[in-house]
């Protein structure tokens, strides 16, 4: 789209707010009645309502998520515009917003964090495990450094549990997928008092699934989940102004096979495989032909996440403010393992493991509302220890027993940060409110890095031949610290009690670190291994609107953000992932929310996005595979300013209908059809044409059946009903047939499950 479009879209879409801005006379609008609803977030560190928070953001229920059956954020972030979340190996996820994110590489910090009950996570495992007893989820779009703190360049995950209440109450979720990942789902709560000042909850959830690809040399469904998580927690009144809340969780995720498949193949592979007898055939379409092997032993493609979290929240509550303090600790395990090439040999064997540890603590003061000032002051510690032990097989058989072995590498880093945050806001008039903020961060890292070479199938070091594939070692000791201050300014305005406008200055910030993934030599390491930080200035206006006598409600944002040094990764022509920092990107857009109740049983929500992100300084981005110096590739690197970036599809958009009908005697149905697009985006950061995730569309429904003031419901959900195949995360990869192959990670088929619940 073109600026001239661009400006056209934008004016139009400032005269239709106008519009809806107008006050609306209505004897029924005078009753004041909230038919949507009131929703409250803390996307700020205190509790305010939704639509006067002066952020872009999607806000999805709890209930919500466990109506549509959405069992995690890579389930969710399809139906959320301008969010993606690709599942990728050795514990490199990424989460992109507005098309920016971290790219694949342990030690990344991520651009979009993730906050979970007030204490923040930084590493993006913790993004795998599955929503359980969820309140709400809070998708803040954007930088937000000032209050939430680094590594949220690109925006904020803000997700919240339920808590113990003061009254008994429980409930129990069965869901059963007969088509799709077939298994089931059980979760469930209990809650209530212990005693008159003390309350506690407790969650289980528990989910049992047998894959949705089919391995055709053994003809079983994978992955299979084995995944268990529990939480309890204590919410006890100290004294009348002092509260505690303690909260333990457990997770015990279990996964069998990969989701992974070859999406094409060069003619070398192809027949190396026929020659093997595979029954690969080289296509996208849910298949694959492949068995680990280690040392000729067949086993189980696995990749496996244990983690506990410990947190104690304390609220003082003062005349003037409260006082709040968040001591957290978390810990996770996790390993990898996977055949690198697909191929029916222990040719190229990855196992990877890592170990992470987490202490913060926050203690802020925050004012109990003023007619004139509001404020938040507060500081922020964090330790983190991650320890990596990456082992890499090379067993191809056309090379002499003297070339094959294992290269090893153990990687470990200390971080320590320290932050002081504060914002103001002043009450200018009623209608006018002024908003200035910031934060300063110290960080620093403690960096060790030894990679060498090991006897085949050991992680012993040993001397190999020189020159040999497994020649190459390092060893790197090294350590780093910077600086940040990330400041932000809101003005709005209040046009009436339904209207308000805002327009906002931030700026956010990712810290450096170094590649936990370097596989170069001495030399080249000591180049290569560490990059800069990441920062993001960000520009937005919007809207928020409740009209058609309070049955509708619209946000409207128009941003566009600039990134300095954005870090990236991309496979280099010797097979290695290089890391580093991308000179620099701009995204540009528009974001539109509604959610419309033209009549009681009915409710209709529509979310949307244009974006434009693309480079405007990449000269030194690596070339794709095969790339020509026709195509720009001239000495192994391309010139990427201008063009567009990884997953950052131009338009996106989601829409929801449900309607309730009145069956007689109490009883209900509640039909609901959700939709939602997607344009083309690319997969990969060189933008190969062979990683192009094409548009799509995908439908889901659901059915519930109950009766008015029944503590049960009965369910059918189905989703991705048209059953696209489609694929959040690829890459490129070679193999002993020699030449360049693809592989990609495929998205959920066509599900249909059967859902039962209960309230005690």
């Amino acid at each position: 789209m073109n600026r001239t479009k661009r400006k056209a879209l934008f004016l139009s879409l400032m005269a239709s707010t106008a519009f809806l801005a107008m006050p609306a006379a209505s004897a029924f609008a005078a009753d004041n009645v909230d038919f949507l609803g009131e929703v409250m977030v803390t996307a700020r560190k205190r509790a305010e309502r939704a639509d006067e928070v002066p952020i872009s953001m999607s806000v999805v229920s709890g209930d919500k998520l466990a109506e549509q059956a959405i069992a995690n954020l890579e389930n969710l972030a399809p139906t959320v515009p301008n969010f993606h979340l690709g599942v990728a190996v050795a514990g490199s996820d990424q989460f992109m917003m507005r098309g920016v994110g971290s790219g694949v590489n342990a030690g990344f910090e991520q651009a979009v964090g993730t906050v979970i009950d007030g204490f923040f996570f930084g590493r993006s495992r913790y993004g795998r495990s599955s929503f359980m007893d969820i309140e709400r989820v809070e998708i803040l779009k954007g930088p937000q450094g000032a209050l939430i703190g680094k590594n949220t360049s690109a925006g904020v995950i803000n997700i919240t549990t339920r808590k113990p209440t003061a009254e008994f109450s429980a409930y129990l979720s069965s869901t059963y997928e007969f088509e799709g990942d077939e298994g089931y789902t059980l979760e469930g709560a209990v809650s209530g008092p212990l005693s008159e000042k003390v309350r506690a909850r407790g969650a289980f959830r528990y989910d049992n699934k047998d894959g949705v690809m089919r391995n055709l040399l053994n003809n079983q469904s994978e992955p299979k989940f084995d995944d268990f998580s529990g939480r309890l927690s204590i919410d006890a009144d100290l004294t009348e102004t002092l509260n505690a809340l303690l909260t333990y969780q457990y997770g015990d995720m279990n996964h069998t096979g990969r989701n992974r498949e070859f999406s094409h193949c060069s003619a070398a592979s192809a027949t190396l495989l026929a020659g093997l007898g595979s029954p690969e055939d080289c296509t996208l379409n849910r298949t694959r032909a492949n068995l680990l092997r280690i040392n000729g032993v067949l086993t189980d493609e696995v990749n496996d996440t244990t983690f506990h979290t410990v947190g104690l929240t304390l609220n003082w509550k003062l005349d003037q403010m409260t006082i709040t303090s968040l001591t957290g600790y978390s810990q996770y395990r996790s390993h990898d393992l996977w055949d690198s090439d697909l191929i029916i040999r222990d040719d190229n064997v990855n196992d990877f493991r890592e170990k992470y540890h987490q202490w913060t603590q926050e203690l802020r003061a925050t004012s109990n509302g003023n007619e004139h000032l509001d404020y938040i002051v507060g500081i922020y510690l964090q330790k983190t220890k991650q320890r990596d032990d990456w082992a890499v097989t090379v067993n191809v058989p056309a090379l002499p027993a003297f070339l094959r072995g294992t290269r090893v590498i153990d990687a470990n880093q200390t971080a320590e940060t320290a932050a002081a945050f504060a914002q103001v806001d002043w009450h200018v008039t009623l209608q006018v409110n002024v908003s200035v903020g910031g934060r300063y961060t110290y960080e620093k890292k403690d960096f060790y890095h030894d990679m060498h070479s090991a006897a085949l199938w050991t992680k012993s070091p040993t001397v190999v031949f020189p020159g040999g594939p497994l020649a190459t070692t390092h060893l790197i000791d090294a350590d780093r610290s910077e600086e940040n201050f990330s400041p932000n300014a809101v003005v709005q305005w209040k046009m009436n009690e339904d209207t308000m406008f805002y327009a906002s200055a931030s700026r956010g910030f990712k810290g450096g670190g170094y590649d936990f993934q370097n596989f170069f030599n001495q030399a080249t390491a000591e180049n290569t291994i560490e990059y800069a930080g990441e920062k993001s200035t960000s520009f937005e206006a919007g809207t928020k609107i409740t009209f058609a006598e309070k049955r509708a409600h619209l946000n409207l944002t128009v941003f566009t953000t600039k990134f300095k040094d954005l870090q990236v990764s991309a496979l280099t022509e010797s097979g290695d992932f290089a890391v580093g920092n991308a000179g620099a990107a701009r995204t540009s857009g528009v974001e539109a929310d509604l959610k419309w109740r033209p009549v009681d049983d009915l409710m209709l929500t529509f979310a949307g996005a244009y974006l434009d992100a693309h480079y405007t300084s990449f000269a030194d981005a690596p070339c794709f595979a095969g790339q020509t110096a026709l195509q720009g590739c001239v000495g192994n690197v391309q010139d990427l300013s201008g063009h567009s970036m990884q997953f950052a599809p131009d338009w996106t958009f989601s829409a929801n209908a449900e309607y309730t009908i009145h069956m007689g005697d109490g009883f209900l149905l509640t039909p609901a059809g959700t939709v939602y697009y997607s344009a083309k985006k690319y997969l990969t950061l060189d933008l190969d044409p062979l990683l192009i995730q094409k548009s799509y569309t995908k439908f889901d429904a659901r059915l519930t059946f109950t009766k008015e003031d029944a503590p049960w419901s009965i369910a059918v959900i189905g989703r991705n009903l048209g059953d696209k195949l489609t694929s959040g995360f690829g890459n490129r990869f070679g193999t002993a047939g020699g030449g360049t192959d693809y592989f990609r990670f495929v998205d959920p088929p066509r599900s249909i499950a059967v859902q039962a619940r209960f309230n005690f």
